[in-house]
């Protein structure tokens, strides 16, 4: 059985688990008949003010819910509407959005068809991104542990920022863009020889990740996890490279070099 059969076949188990989950349910019935509305993700995650939402080639992208009947098949010819909760943003009737007005707070959209809605989407209205560059001038330096501590063998967050020369009329505030999706690779790390291995993680949690969209400064980040070889002393760097694009170009600063240092905090005799 398929996942999403599998999720549809759930929901047709017990209506109340309808409510927290991602799609909204309506009975069991004909083949026709709509039953579930997914809508779980938007094309990109911030519209730039006074643009329309655009994919990360840069082409206009409408939004899209994929509606199933009761047996967890796409019903094709399905067509939902689609409707913004809050101020800021205007949806025609083929999906596409633009940001028109500026809301300081990400505004939501939910897609209906009939008497499903689905669970609100929050989209970003963002300043345009015009440059990105280190966060920090100097290097983080992970000071490892032997035996390894999780803690002190993780580093500060190595993030950048994306700047705007976008300005907003009525609005003040540090112009940078929000919502913005930043890729993190490991361009290189220590062999083998020096780290049993080293992890690229979330900003807030342990989970290895390689984007991470700005927040309301503009800042995107990751952790550098690593696991050194017993009694290793000697010290390393890892490599980083940030980059991020609008309307499928790098932008200026684009990529960005982060260097990692590595340094043993304590030497066992």
């Amino acid at each position: 059985m398929s996942a999403r059969r599998r999720r549809v076949t759930q929901l047709a188990a017990g209506g109340a688990l309808c409510a927290g989950l991602v799609v909204a349910c309506s009975s069991i019935g004909d083949p026709d008949v709509p039953f579930a509305l997914e809508f779980t993700r938007l094309p990109w995650p911030a519209v730039v003010y006074g643009d329309t939402l655009r994919d990360s080639t840069g082409a206009v992208a409408p939004l899209s819910a994929t509606v199933l009947n009761g047996a967890g098949d796409t019903l094709a010819t399905a067509a939902p509407a689609y409707i913004a909760l809050d101020s800021g943003l205007t949806v025609a009737s083929s999906g596409v959005v633009t940001a028109p007005r500026w809301q300081e707070t990400a505004p939501r959209v939910v897609a209906v068809l009939g008497r499903l809605q689905s669970r609100p989407l929050p989209l970003n209205i963002t300043r345009r991104p015009d440059s990105v560059f280190a966060a920090a001038s100097t290097p983080v330096t992970v000071e490892y542990d032997f035996p390894v501590s999780l803690a002190s063998n993780t580093s500060a967050a190595v993030q950048v920022r994306i700047r705007s020369r976008q300005t907003i009329p009525n609005v003040t505030g540090d112009s940078v863009t929000r919502g913005w999706p930043v890729r993190f690779t490991l361009l290189y790390a220590p062999p083998r020889t020096v780290m049993d291995s080293v992890l690229v993680i979330g900003e807030s949690g342990t989970t290895p990740t390689t984007v991470d969209t700005t927040d309301g400064s503009g800042l995107a980040g990751v952790r550098v996890r690593v696991v050194p070889q017993a009694g290793q002393t000697v010290g390393d760097s890892v490599v980083l490279q940030a980059t991020a694009t609008h309307r499928g170009a790098p932008l200026p600063g684009s990529p960005v070099r982060l260097v990692v240092r590595l340094r043993r905090a304590t030497v066992t005799p």
